[in-house]
């Protein structure tokens, strides 16, 4: 889509009036990523990890002085071949005993590093999100829009001077965005990986496209949609894992149930109500009349390619809620609460039970 002269110098005027958004403000958000980045870090060392250890019951493993040619063979997952181990236990003069020690001791300290780290992880994401609904809310709750997004949220468009909190909360949302998607080789893996980095990704890009076409109305209320439901996620989490603790058990584990189901209500109404009725219908519907009668601006496919990403992020929405009904079906029913989306198999635990059997 290429603008004619005349037209780039109209967009350049309204930009400098303040009636379209500058574009060079969004590119903020990447240092809010990067300064959500450094705090993370910064709390996971001073606060996280010292909470976690606490709250879980944890006293940490000491690590073993290291076996250079047991560690080459060394699978977290799996027991090493008879045939190898033997081998190298020829060369270091150590019994199959001690080198079973040896290895149960550094898968430990693996599975003891990941129950932090998730911990540290859902605390953190428990926090940062409960920030951005804060000021998300801050921000939109009393715009006009706001309660009335049919016609409010076009009043006036492309030529919207919008409030500058809700700027911030874009830069804010796309420094969000851009740390979850860096850190997300980092975190947890699960089981809809994929799913989640489409999200992220697609998220990313409706934030720039509703930001320099000037969606932004309508755009924030999209952001705040998206941002409640994971609040009561990360802090069902926290206290789940909380339950292994003999001395939170009597109260997290009901707790995390509850939780849990505040989330899964929250996030069916939000994603499956409030989303495709105030967001889908308004941008297919009511924003087309906006965009195909303004006279001052060409018929932009933009519109077209935001409305294809919102349907994208609708199509997740069902996933989850399939997900998320089928952990409520396991909570109700087989009275167990994980997160389903986990890949937590471990076929060294495996072998070690056929072992003990042998013996």
């Amino acid at each position: 889509w290429t603008l004619p002269d005349d037209m780039s110098g109209k967009i350049l005027s309204y930009i400098e009036k303040g009636s379209l958004p500058d574009p060079k403000y969004l590119l903020k958000g990447f240092v809010v990523g990067s300064i959500f980045t450094v705090v993370r870090l910064v709390l996971n060392e001073a606060l996280f990890k010292p909470i976690s250890y606490r709250a879980l019951g944890e006293k940490k493993l000491s690590k073993p002085k290291p076996i250079l040619l047991l560690d080459k063979i060394f699978n977290p997952a799996r027991r090493p071949q008879d045939k190898k181990l033997n081998k190298t236990l020829e060369v270091i003069e150590m019994t199959k005993k001690e080198a079973n020690e040896y290895f149960r001791l550094k898968k430990g300290i693996i599975a003891q590093d990941k129950k932090i780290w998730k911990f540290c992880e859902a605390l953190w994401r428990a926090l940062l999100y409960t920030a951005m609904v804060g000021f998300g809310s801050h921000c939109t709750i009393g715009q006009p829009w706001f309660s009335n997004p049919w016609s409010d949220a076009w009043v006036g468009w492309p030529h919207q001077t919008q409030p500058y909190q809700i700027y911030q909360y874009y830069e804010m949302s796309m420094g969000l965005y851009l740390h979850l998607l860096m850190f997300q080789a980092f975190d947890t893996k699960r089981s809809d990986f994929w799913q989640q980095f489409v999200h992220h990704i697609v998220t990313l890009f409706l934030i720039t496209l509703s930001w320099i076409s000037n969606f932004v109305r309508l755009g924030s209320l999209v952001l705040l949609v998206h941002d409640i439901s994971d609040v009561p996620l990360e802090v069902a989490k926290v206290i789940n894992y909380m339950k292994h603790n003999p001395k939170h058990a009597r109260w997290a584990s009901p707790g995390a149930d509850i939780v849990f189901g505040l989330f899964a209500v929250i996030f069916i109404v939000s994603r499956l109500g409030i989303y495709p009725y105030f967001i889908l219908y308004n941008t297919l519907f009511v924003a087309k009349r906006a965009v195909e009668y303004h006279i001052d601006l060409p018929h932009p496919p933009i519109y077209f390619i935001m409305n294809a990403m919102l349907l994208v992020l609708q199509a997740l929405h069902i996933f989850w809620s399939y997900l998320i009904l089928k952990m409520v079906y396991k909570v109700l029913i087989l009275k167990k609460l994980e997160d389903i989306r986990s890949d937590d198999e471990d076929e060294w635990d495996e072998d070690t039970r056929d072992d003990k059997k042998d013996k």
